[in-house]
């Protein structure tokens, strides 16, 4: 796909995605939405620690790495998604998911996703 037909893509469903995604999360009874948080977590943190041990001895990311994404484009989900969430999510889903945002903070602050590209 072209970044023009990649940005029309995400454009079009991430919106609707995240806020399916919100709906189903809300409905949840409260056990499973703690559950599905730590998942989450959880998740977030093996991926991490993979991308960590992935990387050669030079410090560069191994060839098997997720799709690169321009710039732009990432500014554009991360807008999208966090536009989404925080308009369209109740304040108990917003406090729910907050460790998950931190977690998310960290490794974007880390800038261990995107070396190399």
């Amino acid at each position: 796909m072209t970044e023009e037909e990649k940005a029309g893509f995400i454009e079009a469903t991430m919106p609707t995605g995240f806020k399916q995604m919100l709906t189903a999360f809300e409905q949840l009874p409260e056990d499973k939405r703690r559950k599905t948080v730590d998942d989450a977590l959880r998740r977030l943190r093996q991926s991490q620690s993979r991308m960590q041990a992935a990387e050669s001895e030079d410090g560069q990311p191994s060839t098997n790495g997720p799709p690169i994404i321009s710039d732009e484009l990432q500014a554009k989900i991360r807008t999208i998604g966090l536009t989404t969430f925080y308009s369209q999510s109740s304040a108990q889903t917003k406090a729910e998911l907050a460790p998950v945002l931190e977690e998310l903070q960290r490794v974007m602050e880390s800038g261990r996703p995107f070396r190399g590209r």
